[in-house]
């Protein structure tokens, strides 16, 4: 079943007040970040932050994503570690540019064991994704990938 997105709002994971407010908006989904709005120092209490606020739920219909840090980033590891036990709807990772990216992620969801409810989406943000969108696409044939969507990332392009 196509569930309709008419929009999907980022907020920050570092800022309690926003993660309170999303709650209330008038939003089809709620992107809770971890990666461009919070600061490097900022990193661990967003994480902790983040998974209070999807432990509190509250969100009504709203879908509930998680943007992790790259895989090229020190913090990717621990911001899933933390996904996988707080169980949003989904885990949106930037910059995947490759099957393979798409793999790493889904073994890491494999090894802590995570529910198969928590669906992954990639962002498209290079152009090695935009040439191999097709193969990324293909991808979501294969249940162990867990991808359901892609978000088109236009400024890191």
């Amino acid at each position: 079943m196509t569930r309709p997105r008419r929009s999907l709002l980022f907020m920050p994971g570092s800022n309690a007040r926003a993660l309170e407010k999303a709650r209330t908006l008038a939003a089809d989904g709620i992107i809770l970040d971890l990666e461009d709005s919070v600061a490097p120092d900022a990193k661990a209490v967003a994480r902790e932050q983040i998974a209070k606020a999807v432990a509190a739920k509250g969100f009504g219909k709203r879908e509930v994503l998680i943007r992790i840090n790259a895989l090229d980033t020190p913090w990717w590891v621990d911001d899933i570690g933390m996904a996988g036990k707080a169980q949003p709807d989904g885990i949106l990772v930037p910059k995947i540019s490759t099957v393979d990216d798409l793999n790493a992620v889904a073994d890491r969801l494999s090894d802590i064991n995570a529910p198969a409810s928590i669906r992954v989406w990639a962002m498209i943000e290079t152009a090695r994704a935009v040439l191999d969108a097709d193969k990324l696409a293909a991808a979501s044939k294969d249940s162990e990938t867990r991808l359901a969507g892609f978000v088109f990332g236009p400024n890191d392009i």
